[in-house]
């Protein structure tokens, strides 16, 4: 019981946050050479690493693996935009004296 409500929320997290991103962001960062699989796709033929060529040469990704990636995007995003704020602050701290 509990390793499938482990798996329903990691699954919840990859595919309701993660994917979106990298459906949005792998194109963007590959200069549109990736892309990530539709997860209703049936397709297989990925390798290990969970990539192939798609028919014009472009690298299709399988989606829990861009799930995954667009998670990381996402967290790294998100643990950066705090930074961002407290670096301004201190600096117009430094600026009024």
């Amino acid at each position: 019981m509990d390793n499938f409500v482990i798996g329903l929320i990691f699954d919840l997290v990859i595919f309701s946050i993660g994917y979106p991103v990298a459906r949005l962001v792998l194109p963007w960062l590959s200069f549109g050479r990736a892309y990530a699989r539709p997860p209703s796709s049936l397709e297989g033929g990925f390798n290990i690493f969970g990539y192939r060529r798609d028919g014009s040469g472009r690298i299709e990704i399988e989606s829990t693996l861009a799930g995954s990636l667009g998670f990381v995007i996402s967290s790294l995003c998100s643990a950066r935009y705090p930074l961002l704020f407290s670096t301004q602050r201190s600096s117009m701290d430094n600026l009024n004296g």
